[in-house]
């Protein structure tokens, strides 16, 4: 096959990212923050060529959908005082971790962390609440639909390593849960019977696991967002944990557009029971 020369030359440039990556795919116990080669330079060549040929058209497509669906509703995006005071306060537990994790020489603050999805959700939920536009109404729904991410954040904490981040990392993650406040009103009630709005994050996660994470993770040596060796629930699956880890998060983002319909609906139930 013509894509066979690329997947070498893939994984011939991942490998020269870190020459000092362990090829032991064993975890020792006590280094699960550090990267290894779990799996083999080819295959994780073979994946990300395989999320690019997926996600790349997807991700086009979803967008196109939703830039024409917002367009021809005339939505008008103006996020309200409570929303702009959240985002701030959102930023604030971030930019607050900054210093920390610049200051403290210990793995689990190390600052490949910067690139964590709750990081890069965070800015992106700021600017799109600062900056109101088309692209940000699309943004700020899509990302709010993500919330099964810190909610899993919370069921099985990764902390840092002091008490003060530590005190961050619930305040971050508190408030990223609250963010379908801001997108379950009756202007996005129609949006969630639409695949496009529905799935573009979870495609654009994925695609940010494979096309930067991966790279990222066997570049710094640190096993960021657990792509270069899976955590202790995922070691049975060996070097394909990476797939039943997306399988088992599109379950979870599948439950997660539910609830927000759902809870979209009560709205709608309440409002007009007040005005009746």
């Amino acid at each position: 096959m013509h894509t066979f020369p690329l997947v070498r030359l893939l994984a011939n440039l991942l490998e020269s990212l870190n020459s000092e990556l362990s090829f032991d795919s064993r975890d020792p116990e006590g280094d699960e923050y550090l990267s290894r080669w779990h799996s083999s330079p080819f295959q994780h060549a073979v994946e990300i060529v395989i999320s690019v040929l997926l996600f790349g058209p997807l991700l086009l497509s979803a967008w196109k959908n939703m830039e024409k669906q917002v367009r021809a509703l005339r939505i008008t995006y103006t996020p309200t005082k409570l929303q702009v005071l959240w985002s701030y306060a959102l930023l604030m537990t971030f930019v607050l971790q900054v210093p920390l994790k610049l200051d403290v020489k210990k793995l689990p603050s190390h600052p490949a962390y910067f690139l964590q999805p709750c990081h890069v959700t965070t800015v992106l939920y700021f600017v799109c609440t600062v900056v109101p536009c088309y692209s940000s109404f699309i943004c700020f729904h899509a990302l709010s639909l993500l919330t099964w991410g810190p909610s899993l954040a919370f069921c099985f904490p990764n902390y840092p390593a002091t008490p003060l981040e530590v005190l961050f990392f619930h305040l971050q993650h508190l408030l990223l849960v609250s963010a379908p406040i801001f997108a379950i009103s009756k202007v996005h009630r129609p949006l969630y019977r639409s695949w496009s709005w529905n799935y573009f994050s979870f495609l654009l996660l994925s695609a940010y696991h494979w096309w930067l994470l991966l790279p990222w993770g066997i570049y710094t040596g640190i096993n960021v967002a657990t792509m270069t060796s899976p955590p202790p629930a995922l070691a049975p699956f060996k070097r394909y944990y990476r797939l039943v880890q997306a399988g088992a998060c599109f379950i979870l983002h599948t439950l997660s557009v539910g609830v927000h319909f759902a809870l979209s609906c009560l709205m709608e139930s309440l409002s007009k029971w007040k005005r009746t």
